[in-house]
């Protein structure tokens, strides 16, 4: 009923579907809501601003003893921190300046940055793959590669860990077409910001002019260097890397591979068991034995490969690489807002995005095979306080991080989900059995194509509201599993 009054309140019943149908369904609703101040608003972000708000009011009334599971627990730890941070005064320079030596830390402890004569820690490329994996599994980026684990498509009953093309920073078309050159620079502008923004904060840090020959002597042209070289890079891995119309045939992307010396043979040139060793934490010796590595895109691959064979890119390069994508989609989930070192009209013409610079890799990417992303939400529009918005941050942060955290914690507390899902399985039947009506009524389709679509609508997959693992919400062990 609730869902019904909603589509109610927004429809424009005057309006003739068949003519604006635009105007029928969102008329009202546009009519009567005010965009002081935003960018855009929906019914989208009023209903996810409404169940994140219900969430974090639910953990802000449990005491640690209350919570049962692991699940909310680690929740409740996460808000607990990410509250505190993000009510303290980001303009404060000690508050700023912790805030950058978190970060660095971070990148340090696992790769270096060379760019600023902070040694690399990889000693090879097989150490450079391994620090890939690893901090992939730590941090959620991937600049060369990034992985999925589904299930392995000859197989339902296992999973299979897939080796994919990286999620870009923008769309490739950004990259690859001509007329995007605008984008580009304005992207270069960015990095170099970040890297000028990253000096300063770090003590006065010093960018080593061997990595910027032949730029101007000051700061800013060598940062500007290195930000076109990196976006150099991203763009021949945009050329190197397919098209997402291109990727929609999941059994053309599907090479197999049983061992990790089996992969590495493949692609001699990478070191890809180093890879996963470090995303999976393995030994260094250890093997894959209970299911396989798949890679999805051979061709991207090879290209990868064609890469470091050709030796024009040296081992710190690359490093500092992957150290300038770390900063990137990092430095907003550390609290740090990166300013622009030289905005003008131009600049402003030239940003991808002038509210958020850098969208985080976990966000971009999206989630499984599909890469299906979460829309982006305007919880800071919506908000009654800065308090809420940060708290309502908090949980869209999560949701990030820990997708079955919140959405399990939501349901659990709504008294009528079974009924709600009940609900939605008789809507679905109902569209299915109207769909297999409207077939029947179709007198150019042959017989054999008439029982396969029959055949296919019949064994739809139906996924309602939440995974089955979610279980009776009175055990926990299969969600705390999954979450440890």
């Amino acid at each position: 009923q609730a869902a019904a009054d909603r589509l109610l309140a927004t429809a424009d019943l005057s309006a003739d579907p068949c003519d604006d149908f635009y105007q029928f369904a969102c008329g009202k609703y546009i009519r009567t809501t005010d965009l002081e101040g935003q960018k855009r608003k929906a019914t989208f972000d009023e209903t996810q601003y409404q169940i994140n708000l219900d969430i974090v009011n639910y953990f802000d009334s449990k005491k640690d003893a209350d919570l049962k599971s692991n699940t909310e627990k680690y929740q409740k730890n996460f808000l607990n921190l990410c509250v505190a941070d993000g009510n303290k005064d980001a303009s404060d320079p000690d508050v700023r300046k912790a805030k950058w030596t978190d970060l660095s830390k971070d990148l340090n402890a696992d790769l270096g940055f060379p760019l600023f004569d902070v040694v690399g820690k990889p000693a090879d490329i097989s150490g450079l793959f391994s620090a890939m994996g690893s901090m992939e599994r730590k941090y959620t980026g991937g600049p060369l590669i990034t992985t999925f684990v589904t299930s392995d498509f000859k197989d339902s009953t296992k999973n299979a860990l897939y080796l994919n093309q990286p999620a870009l920073s923008m769309t490739r078309d950004y990259f690859v077409k001509p007329q995007f050159i605008d984008k580009l620079t304005g992207y270069a502008a960015d990095i170099r910001d970040l890297l000028l923004a990253y000096g300063e904060n770090m003590g006065g840090l010093k960018i080593n002019r061997k990595f910027c020959v032949g730029a101007k002597d000051t700061e800013k042209d060598c940062a500007q260097q290195i930000a076109e070289w990196a976006v150099s890079i991203e763009r021949s891995i945009a050329m190197s890397s397919w098209d997402g119309t291109e990727l929609r045939n999941y059994q053309q992307q599907y090479t197999a591979f049983d061992t990790l010396v089996s992969l590495d043979s493949r692609f001699k040139g990478l070191s890809l068991s180093s890879y996963v060793r470090g995303l999976l934490q393995m030994a260094k010796d250890a093997d894959v034995t209970k299911f396989k590595v798949v890679v999805s895109q051979p061709t991207y691959f090879a290209a990868l490969e064609g890469m470091f064979e050709a030796g024009h890119i040296s081992l710190e390069d690359y490093t500092n690489y992957l150290a300038i994508h770390f900063l990137l989609d990092n430095s907003g989930e550390y609290g740090i807002d990166i300013p622009s070192a030289d905005v003008t009209t131009d600049r402003k013409k030239n940003r991808v995005d002038t509210e958020t610079k850098f969208q985080g890799y976990i966000t971009r990417r999206g989630q499984g095979a599909r890469k299906i992303k979460r829309r982006p939400f305007n919880y800071k529009a919506m908000a009654d306080s800065e308090a809420d918005a940060i708290r309502i941050g908090c949980i869209d942060t999560l949701i990030d991080y820990m997708p079955f955290g919140p959405g399990f914690t939501y349901v659990k507390n709504r008294d009528d989900r079974n009924d709600v899902r009940a609900g939605i399985q008789t809507q679905t039947e109902n569209i299915i059995a109207q769909f297999s009506n409207m077939l029947n009524t179709l007198d150019w389709i042959e017989k054999d194509s008439l029982t396969r679509a029959h055949k296919k609508s019949t064994n739809l997959i139906r996924n309602y509201l939440w995974p089955e693992f979610f279980g009776d919400f009175k055990d926990f062990t299969s969600i705390d599993d999954y979450n440890k």
